[in-house]
């Protein structure tokens, strides 16, 4: 996985990034109709508020929440710490595109902005394929190779292999054993966003 740059760093641990993350919970729980009681995967925690808000949003029997940068996972350590001692969280160093964990494991992914991370994203979708339960649930946010070119992305540079557009995702998601929900819609900061769900 490429190493973020100092901007992505402040981007990332900024309070107003903070506040974004509130509406992408929120339409993970609106779109996917998921239940409380569920195992879910988080790839890319990051600072943890979007895995502190999961465990308290969705109620879900366990969370893994991994990422690949260290000094994340000890900062994401100390948000999930608020969380009540009923919902089991588990914080592990892991790459996008090798997870520890076995076949099926989990019943939904969230994802936000890390794909478009990964020079080998297609092995990242396989990855996440594997890991899901049949009719299990991802949830995806990423920038198109358009988006990446435009606004404040313009000032964070980007490798051209893990860029995409939004057939190509599609496209890759289906490769992958996962069906992408469509329409697909958008969210500020991410213009390829929505639902795909594990094949049978």
């Amino acid at each position: 996985m490429a190493e973020m740059s100092a901007i992505e760093r402040f981007m990332i641990l900024n309070p107003i990034r903070d506040l974004f993350h509130r509406g992408e919970v929120g339409a993970f729980r609106r779109w996917s109709g998921l239940e409380a009681g569920a195992s879910i995967l988080e790839v890319g925690c990051a600072s943890g508020v979007s895995t502190r808000l999961l465990g308290e949003r969705l109620r879900p029997r366990r969370l893994v929440a991994v990422d690949a940068d260290p000094s994340m996972i000890r900062i994401a350590g100390r948000r999930v710490r608020r969380l009540s001692s009923a919902v089991a969280v588990d914080l592990a160093l892991a790459d996008a595109s090798r997870r520890p964990f076995p076949d099926r494991e989990f019943d939904a992914l969230f994802e936000v902005g890390v794909i478009h991370h990964v020079p080998a994203w297609r092995l990242a979708l396989d990855e996440i394929g594997r890991v899901l339960r049949p009719g299990g649930i991802m949830f995806f946010a990423e920038p198109s190779r358009g988006r990446l070119t435009r606004g404040l992305y313009f000032f964070v540079p980007h490798d051209k292999e893990s860029m995409f557009s939004r057939q190509e995702l599609v496209e890759a998601l289906s490769d992958a054993g996962l069906e992408a929900q469509v329409p697909l819609r958008r969210l500020p900061f991410w213009d390829i966003v929505g639902l795909a769900r594990r094949r049978d």
